[in-house]
């Protein structure tokens, strides 16, 4: 027996003996393969979403405070003594009704007097007047007595101005603020006595934006919130924009006007502003568990379906990169990879990965 023949006997031999053991394996596998092919693919579920086209403003909080569009000082301009108070503290009064008088009992016998000397100078005139006539008196007699006339009458004119300055009346219609005068106290001139308010039917709110920020235009709506928790905004509209800006605090000062009485702020009232600041953009809102981020940055998952050939129903997840404007509560705002109106995974999301097979569920948790 030759060498080769020996070889070739035991090439036979190995392969008798690795071929059952191959053919069990062969088995082996394709039973497992038929196995597995048995079972359902892998799937995920979640809670469809669907993105949100939203009109998006930028805004910027600045403080203000309220100014009453008739608030006047009342001050006395001459020292007097009070002899009468009209008025009570937070009462609501008439243009020109009587507010305080003040003592003018030295006017009034002042003007009493000068009235007296008019009547008597009235008198001369009209007989020098009629004695003209016969030439029985002189030119300078009655031009004399004209000008006599007129001092008297100055002298009434300046009586009945201190009067009405120690006369203070409402200057139109409004409220009264606290004050403490009572009757006979003593007033040095120029004396603070109380604010008075008028009832116009709109209140002024006045804000500095600094200059860095876009400007303002007239007819701009912007919201006023008081610092009181849980209060409502209220909508004012810029009426003025000062026309320097400030060189100590580089910002420029506007004025907004709230209609109506109703809203209950108080002059001086410090506030809060929300303003426009730029332009108004689109974007897309979609609930924050529905934005996953990787080294990638950040992306979402689509929910596509149709795309098999075998169950046209069929719905798979696709990778969307996006870019995320702002997060706003518990809603993430999208300005690039969102077209509106496509649906997307949000709770579940973190779990689903390309092309994975999705099962879609409602917010409650049912099929």
């Amino acid at each position: 027996m030759t060498k080769t023949v020996r070889w070739l006997l035991a090439l036979l031999a190995c392969v008798l003996l690795v071929l059952p053991f191959a053919v069990f394996k062969t088995f082996e596998i394709r039973s497992a393969i038929a196995m597995a092919e048995s079972f359902p693919e892998h799937s995920e579920t979640v809670t469809p979403v669907v993105a949100t086209k939203v009109d998006y403003q930028p805004v910027m909080q600045v403080m203000g405070e309220v100014v009453m569009p008739g608030q006047v000082v009342i001050r006395n301009e001459l020292p007097a003594r009070v002899t009468t108070v009209e008025v009570e503290p937070g009462e609501l009064v008439k243009k020109g009704q009587m507010l305080f008088q003040l003592d003018i009992s030295d006017e009034l016998a002042s003007k009493k007097a000068a009235k007296a000397r008019l009547e008597l100078v009235e008198l001369k005139l009209r007989r020098i007047k009629e004695l003209r006539k016969t030439n029985a008196a002189s030119q300078s007699q009655q031009d004399e007595l004209v000008a006599e006339r007129k001092i008297v009458q100055s002298e009434l004119a300046v009586l009945n101005s201190t009067m009405r300055k120690n006369t203070l009346r409402a200057p139109f219609d409004g409220q009264m603020g606290l004050f403490t005068l009572e009757q006979g106290s003593y007033l040095k001139a120029n004396t603070e006595i109380g604010i008075f308010s008028g009832n116009q039917p709109w209140v002024w709110v006045e804000f500095s934006v600094p200059q860095f920020y876009p400007v303002l235009d007239v007819n701009t709506v912007v919201k006023v919130l008081t610092t009181v928790s849980g209060s409502k905004a209220i909508d004012a509209q810029v009426v003025a924009r000062d026309t320097v800006i400030s060189t100590n605090t580089r910002t420029n000062k506007y004025r907004a006007r709230i209609e109506g009485r109703s809203s209950g702020l108080t002059h001086n009232e410090a506030i809060k502003v929300i303003a426009p600041n730029g332009l108004e953009r689109t974007l897309y809102s979609v609930p924050l568990e529905a934005v996953q981020t990787d080294g990638y940055g950040a992306f979402v998952y689509l929910l596509a379906s149709g795309n098999d050939s075998d169950n046209s129903q069929a719905v798979r997840a696709e990778r969307r990169p996006v870019v995320v404007f702002k997060n706003e509560g518990q809603q993430a705002l999208i300005s690039e990879g969102l077209k509106g109106g496509e649906r997307l995974a949000a709770k579940g999301a973190f779990k689903l990965y390309p092309g994975v097979l999705v099962n879609l569920t409602n917010a409650q948790g049912g099929e």
